[in-house]
């Protein structure tokens, strides 16, 4: 009785030590994938987690076989990406550092105007005219529900003038604009039901209402194994979203992404 417990103990230690190196494997190509993607920014991994969120919403799609489980599939997908929707709006480090510049420049406290507002301003105004007679209202603004009076409005009226502002637009404006130069891609693949394969790019080039520039997302499906003909054998994915943008933290800059655009 003893032979067979100590022979089927064997038979476990020597099972599990022929499956250790795929289980090493497994964890390593784990570990591996995520690393890609390292130096996405915490702004892009919010933004990923909205369009994942906004695609539950999706009813039909076009492909090569049309079938409305084709973004079931494709969501199934991102969810093992680990793609999950954010709870609150990421504040965007290299606006926040290009506002905080503009203020110190113009020696205006905290308290009057927020980064989140002086970065508005230099996203609408092309000049530092423009962005000056923004910069005053929101300081107006504030400081009237700060019990600012007329004098101290005087005194930030004369701080949002001159070369002072020429220079706090040119930090708020320039981080604006090399901000807007970059963009961040995401891209991989997933198998289980079918093969899918996505591409998440975002474009920060500012467009017609996106003050944030446009996400684009692909998703290719194939290779499904499909249990009933209403099932999607295949097909493809393509939606593009606006990114607006948005109030974070203590009215700080963010982005949002706003409802799809076009889906196809």
């Amino acid at each position: 009785m003893n032979f067979f417990k100590e022979s089927d103990f064997f038979k476990r230690v020597s099972s599990l030590v022929i499956r250790l190196p795929f289980l090493f494997l497994l964890v390593f190509s784990f570990f591996y994938s995520t690393s890609l993607r390292a130096d996405t920014s915490p702004e892009f991994y919010q933004l990923l987690g909205e369009v994942n969120a906004q695609l539950k919403t999706f009813t039909s799609t076009r492909g090569p076989q049309c079938t409305p489980d084709l973004i079931d599939k494709v969501q199934n997908a991102l969810q093992g990406e680990m793609f999950t929707s954010a709870l609150n709006t990421v504040v965007v480090a290299p606006l926040e550092t290009g506002a905080k510049a503009g203020l110190s420049m113009l020696g205006v406290p905290a308290a009057v105007i927020t980064t989140y507002s002086l970065m508005r301003c230099a996203m609408n105004e092309s000049d530092a005219a423009g962005f000056g007679k923004c910069a005053l209202g929101e300081a107006i603004g504030y400081g009237a529900g700060a019990g600012i009076d007329a004098a101290g409005a005087d005194a930030i009226s004369g701080a949002l003038s001159g070369v002072a502002i020429d220079q706090a637009y040119g930090a708020a404006r320039g981080a604006y604009e090399s901000y807007q130069a970059s963009s961040e891609v995401v891209e991989g693949e997933s198998q289980s039901d079918c093969k899918v394969k996505y591409r998440i790019a975002w474009y920060k080039r500012a467009a017609q209402g996106a003050k944030g520039g446009k996400v684009h997302f692909q998703a290719w499906v194939s290779d499904c194994d499909c249990r009933s003909r209403s099932e999607a054998k295949s097909g493809y994915v393509s939606v593009w979203f606006k990114v607006n943008y948005s109030r974070a933290g203590s009215s700080q800059p963010g982005w949002k992404l706003n409802t799809f655009e076009k889906l196809h």
